[in-house]
């Protein structure tokens, strides 16, 4: 669901995203090599956790370069299910 939602906000023209309580689980689904991530230049992720072992954040930050200046992440956790 993240990545559709970043996705969308690609036809927009929003620079900075600002994401609050968010769990990431499942795999992250590939993104096509020549499609664009969003124009934005910060992005602050609070209070996310993800499944352990979860690359989803690399992936994230290789789609959104070049543009991306600033990557704020504060109180993130790994989720470790049993």
């Amino acid at each position: 669901l993240l990545v559709a939602v970043l996705r969308a906000l690609g036809y927009s023209r929003l620079k900075e995203l600002t994401l609050e309580d968010l769990e990431v689980t499942g795999p992250t689904p590939p993104t096509p090599l020549e499609a664009a991530g969003p124009a934005l230049t910060t992005l602050s992720l609070r209070n996310v956790s993800w499944t352990t072992g979860g690359a989803w954040l690399g992936e994230l930050q290789q789609w959104l370069k070049p543009g991306l200046r600033v990557l704020d992440i504060a109180q993130a956790h790994s989720l470790a299910f049993p």
